[in-house]
């Protein structure tokens, strides 16, 4: 696993990672972890290659993004099947958080099959957004009786299509939330 630009990817192969590092796809402080290890470490603990010989920097466009590989072991089926919860995530901010029902159920049905994956993190923010939702958007309509309500459910509105958005962008690239 790799934590660089404030995400968890992987797991990757060392030969991965020494790649990563030579075609500079990873900061000089990332950090990895895999079992056995008792905490992050940095990447230099693993992957020993001096920086003269790294390759410089490629242009932006030419720049691989880092995908996680097919070995992280999350299946393709998972993937679709977690797009389809996120979905349903984000049609949960106009029904009035019906279809999160559907897709918090997703969420807690499938997290056995993708812990340990990236797909694992989406699972935990599925499910933190509805239930964060839910509960202020509970209190919101209790206190619109003293009119702060209407500013709370707009508020959480708000928040949860951030989460919505920014759930289905990390999921299309395949990336931990």
């Amino acid at each position: 696993m790799v934590f660089a630009d404030n995400s968890q990817r992987g797991p990757y192969s060392v030969s991965q990672l020494e790649n990563f590092r030579r075609n500079g796809e990873l900061p000089k402080d990332a950090l990895v972890w895999t079992e056995g290890m008792t905490d992050w470490q940095p990447i230099a603990t693993v992957v020993s290659m001096p920086d003269s010989t790294r390759a410089p920097n490629p242009p932006a466009q030419n720049k691989l993004s880092m995908v996680p590989s097919s070995s992280d072991g999350a299946l393709d089926s998972d993937y679709t099947f977690l797009l389809i919860a996120h979905i349903l995530m984000g049609v949960a901010v106009l029904t009035g958080g019906l279809t999160g029902i559907i897709a918090v159920i997703m969420a807690y049905v499938k997290k056995p099959d993708v812990t340990g994956t990236y797909l694992e993190s989406h699972t935990k923010w599925i499910a933190e957004t509805f239930w964060w939702s839910l509960a202020i958007s509970i209190i919101g309509f209790i206190l619109t009786f003293v009119l702060i309500g209407i500013p709370v459910l707009i508020g959480v509105w708000i928040w949860s299509i951030y989460r919505v958005v920014l759930g289905a962008i990390r999921i299309s690239e395949r990336r931990a939330i």
